[in-house]
This record gives C-alpha cells, structure tokens and sequence, in this order.
C-alpha cells in the first residue's frame, strides 16, 4: 500500500511537484541510454576479444586452476570457470553480443538487461587483473537499469505493444531516485578521496595525472607546457566532482540546472577522453548522463525537426508481416502520433494497394505515396530521419531501395518467417512492488558502502555487506586519489633463448616483434601496450597485492613463445624488469631506478655439480 501510495502523493501535494521532477527519468533518454548501453557492450565485446586467449582461457596469464586455486574470492561467479578453451569463451562472448544487439533495438528489454548485466558479472570475474574504474560504473549502470524502464519508448517491445495509450515520458521511481543517487555518489566521493596536497594546497594534481607517461596522449603532454593553467583548473574540477552532482536535483529551474550539470560532466569527460587513454572508461562516464537528460530537450528536438507531412498510412490486413514492419517503423521513425489503418476498410486506399502491390502512405495533401517513395516521406517527416531522406532520395539509392521493396512485397510469406516470433504483447515498462523494495534496499547497500570506503569506521553489516558483494554493488572512486601517481615507467623483459641469444620478450608478448633488449626510455609508453587492457594488467603486477600473478605471466610467456618458435630459439629464461622514473613538477627528468620485480625459468633449472 505505501509504495502505491507515496507516487500519487507526489503528484497532488504542489510543492512535492518540483521535488518529483528532480527525481524524475525521460522516457526517452532512458530509450537513448539504452541504446548507447548496448553499443557500449558490443564495443567492449569487440575490445577484449582481442586478447580472448591471453586474457580468459586455460591457455593465457590467468588459467581457470590459479584463478580457483589462488585468486578466487567466494562472489566471483562466472560462467567462464565452467569451460578454459577459447571456444567455449567466444561462444561466451557471442551469447553476450546478441544479448547486447537485442538490447539495442529493445527486444524484451528487461530481460536483456538483466542477462547483460549477469553476462558482464561473470566477464568481470574471470579477470579482475584487467579491470578498470569504467567497468565498475558499468556494471551499477545495468543493474540500476534492471529497475528502469528503458524500452518504453523506441524499441520493439513498444512498437509491438497492442495499447494505443502513449506513456506518460516522466518516470519516477525507486529505482530513478536510486540511479540519480548512484550517479551523485561516484563524483561525490571521489572528491572526498581525493585528500591530497595536490589537489588543495599546490593544485598540481592535474599536472602530475598528464606526466603519467602510461596514460597521456599527446595532446595532454602538450598540455605540460601550460602549468600555471593546469593549476587554475585542478580547485574547480574538484568541486565540480564534489558539488556538480547535486545540480540534478535541484528543483527549481530544474531543466537549465540539469543541463549545466550534464554539459560539465559531459566536458570533463571529453577532457579526460581527448589527454588520456583510457579505453570506454568516458565514454561510459558519459553514457550514464544521456539517461539524464531533461525532456525538454527532446520536446525542443521534436518541434525542431519535425514535419507533418504524413497523413495516415495503409496496410493489408491480410499480411501480419506488414503489420509488425509498420509498427516498428512508426517506433523507431518517432512517427507514433501518426494513424495508421486497414486498406481493406478504405476502398480508395486498397483499389490502389492492389494495383501497385504496396503499402499506401498518404501525404498531408492527401496524395498517395508507394513502396520505397513511401519510405522517404516517412523519412521526411521524422525528427531522427529527415536528414536522411535526401541521402536515400538519390537515384542510385533510390531504384536499390525501390527494387528491395518489390522483392519483399513478393515474398511476405518467406519474410513472415524472420517476424513470426515477435508478437504483439503488453510488457510490464514499470518495475513491480517487489522490485521497487528491493531497489530501495540496494540504495541503502550502495550508500553505506561508499561511506565507509570514506570512513573506514562505519562498517556495513555482514549480511548487507555479503548481499553487496554477490551483485557487485561493491565499488570505490579513487581514480586520482588521495593524488595522482607520481611514479611512471616503462617494462623491459630481457630473455636469454638456447642458442645464447638475447631478446626483448615484452615487445614480443605485446605486439609481436622480436627486437635486442634495450633500457631506453620509449617515444610513448602508452603506446608500448596494444590495447588498455594490458596497460591495465601490466600495471597492475607491479603493484605488491598482485605479485603472485607474475608467475602465471611468466609461464604464458613462455608458451607463447616455446609454441612458435624452433628449438634453438626456444626460450630458456627472462626477467621482468620496470624501469621506475618519478614525475618532477619543475618537469625536469629524475633517475630512473631499474627494479627486477621476477626471473622466469621456462625449463627446469639444472643444477650444475
């Protein structure tokens, strides 16, 4: 009864109106989050495949038996523990893709969110070595969205949903309070981590995360040469973290302060994106404020760019293929306002269907458009398609799309087959009561934790501790914090092969080359890892707290190498060697101090008498 009762409330008591709205999601920028979710996934899914074998089978640095045997923490659950070959993980991989693609076009969205979010769990669990921040934020933004309604609107649950009633785009919930709350959080406590002297006394904070040799681009290394101006950003980034997040919420002016909000965060982000290389890790910062985004923006681009130049449109009542097409495209074209109706209950309307075998789309002066001409007025008067009308309007393009339709509208039994499993239902877009207790329980979860990573004497009870851990609620925003690392460096793996020869096995691991062993300082050292993911990894095993991993690199190593190289250039022994140098504000050079963190035997070691 109180969950029932406390959204009514809201809506009758005036002054709690403006407070709703704070708390309040667009239907259709949770639709737009959606969509760059799923993108997001098949991205990362494309990203990681590339080091499939390296990173996630028995074959690479973290075979199934040392992750179990020595790494393995009671709430890392994964599917990919099942099955070591790179088989079973792609068929992992692919499974999680199509999941993502029926996310996308919102496909049993609810369902798909959920097999998403479990997915990615077990992903994440195979190789914690690899993670980054970006992957704990995006694991919270699927599971927050379990609590959304994020196919409402522009998706094939909505445009298969036989009640013509069009929901109302506002949606407030638990679950929309507990999403706004978690995005707040990750800002507002990273600030509060961030104690350091560099970010409030010298304010070279910003100065010391550019000289990060293993991050920086070039643009931010060129940033270096202004350090007076990184001084005078590095106070308001921090409050900005700190404070910009309470700008959602404010509710009064609600739609201007959100958006100042959004386009703050949204730079700082393509700030981060454009000085540092950090893989998806903005680029799903930023993801998480589309769902954000105010409706009156949407209203501005509906009016903007839309034109009414469609009338009604027609189909055959005869054809439940034409019937499923024209709704997903109404849907998906934003074209819901416009009526659409059986030709076989307009004579006008079906005499001319029959006789150009094709759907009638007729225009605001009530002339009647045909197959592919059909399509571009809808384009036309679109908000998302009128740019592309003209591009399809082409001739070439144009007697393609015409002779694609002919050839479907000759074969709508053979094309039935591809929609027959998409039926007409009405899906549940709101979270159920359970649901949405459960979601206030989970909130609390979230809060709590990122409190006492704040205040390490506030410990979460056992049981919601335990409860956190299972569903990966667990999270901390140090990124940066208390200061930035004031250490950088680069690896050096000097290999000693059979025949007496000496070799940089790193730049084998990592791109594939076989080169002498030289300590120079590279150009980047960025640029020394092929992907983020082993920036990640190899910065990691230098840490103390992953120090057992090395052996496990070690032996990959020598598979690699012993599996395609000949006998006497098999791989006898390296070391793994960092080559530490500490950032200088005045931005002279120190020292660099060689540390050979691990000796690898790829044999037995034969005693010598």
């Amino acid at each position: 009864m109180g969950l029932k009762l406390w959204p009514s409330l809201f809506r009758e008591v005036q002054f709690l109106k403006g407070l709703r709205k704070s708390w309040s999601l667009d239907l259709r920028s949770l639709a737009a989050f959606r969509i760059c979710l799923g993108v997001l996934v098949v991205l990362d899914l494309i990203n990681r495949s590339q080091d499939l074998v390296a990173h996630y089978t028995d074959y690479g640095v973290l075979p199934r038996s040392a992750m179990l045997n020595e790494f393995y923490r009671y709430y890392y659950l994964s599917l990919q523990f099942i099955n070591g070959g790179g088989w079973f993980q792609f068929l992992i991989f692919a499974i999680s893709g199509l999941c993502a693609l029926l996310l996308i076009i919102g496909y049993r969205t609810r369902l798909m969110v959920f097999l998403s979010w479990l997915l990615m769990l077990s992903l994440q669990a195979r190789n914690p070595v690899v993670l980054q921040g970006g992957d704990i934020e995006f694991r919270l933004l699927f599971f927050w969205a379990i609590f959304l309604p994020l196919g409402a609107r522009y998706s094939i649950d909505r445009a298969l949903d036989p009640r013509n009633e069009k929901p109302v785009d506002a949606h407030f919930s638990m679950g929309s309070i507990a999403f706004i709350i978690q995005i707040i959080s990750i800002y507002f406590f990273a600030a509060l981590l961030k104690t350091g002297a560099e970010w409030h006394i010298s304010h070279t904070a910003i100065y010391y995360a550019l000289s990060l040799d293993q991050f920086a681009t070039e643009f931010g290394k060129y940033l270096l040469n202004f350090p007076d101006l990184l001084r005078v950003v590095t106070l308001p980034v921090w409050y900005l973290e700190l404070l910009g997040g309470f700008l959602l919420i404010v509710p009064f002016f609600q739609n201007w302060t959100r958006m100042l909000a959004i386009l703050s965060f949204v730079a700082l982000h393509l700030g981060f994106a454009v000085t540092m290389k950090l893989g998806l890790f903005p680029w799903i910062c930023i993801t998480a404020f589309v769902a954000l985004l105010p409706g009156s923006l949407w209203n501005y681009f509906d009016k903007r760019f839309s034109h009414p130049l469609t009338h009604k449109i027609y189909y055959d009542a005869d054809c439940g293929f034409c019937r499923k097409v024209l709704k997903i495209l109404r849907c998906f074209l934003c074209l819901e306002s416009v009526p659409y109706a059986k030709a076989q209950d307009h004579p006008k309307a079906l005499t001319a269907m029959t006789k150009e075998n094709s759907w009638v789309v007729e225009d605001h002066n009530l002339n009647y458009h045909f197959r592919f001409d059909g399509i571009l007025l809808l384009l036309r008067s679109s908000p998302v398609g009128s740019w592309k009308a003209s591009f399809w309007a082409l001739k070439p393009f144009h007697f393609l799309g015409d002779h694609a339709y002919r050839w479907i509208a000759n074969h709508r039994k053979l094309m039935g087959l591809f929609t027959r499993s998409l039926r007409e239902r009405k899906p549940g877009y709101q979270a159920g009561r359970w649901l949405q207790m459960s979601a206030l329980y989970f909130m609390i979860c979230c809060m709590w934790w990122n409190w006492k990573i704040y205040d390490s004497y506030s410990p979460m009870p056992e049981l919601m501790q335990k409860v956190s851990l299972y569903l990966r609620l667990d999270q901390k925003w140090n990124m940066f914090a208390p200061y930035p690392l004031k250490i950088d460096g680069w690896y050096v793996f000097p290999g000693k092969l059979r025949d007496g020869k000496d070799v940089d096995v790193f730049r084998y691991i990592m791109d594939g080359e076989t080169q002498t062993t030289t300590y120079d300082r590279p150009a980047s050292i960025v640029d020394t890892y092929p992907r983020q993911r082993w920036r990640k990894y190899m910065m990691n095993i230098r840490k103390k707290d992953f120090q057992k991993h090395r052996l496990f690199l070690g032996k990959y190593i020598c598979r690699i190498w012993n599996d395609n190289h000949s006998d006497h250039d098999k791989l006898e022994s390296f070391d793994m060697i960092f080559m530490e140098e500490r950032t200088q504000v005045s931005g002279d050079s120190s020292p660099v101090v060689k540390t050979n963190l691990w000796h690898h035997w790829c044999f037995e070691k034969i005693e010598q008498n």
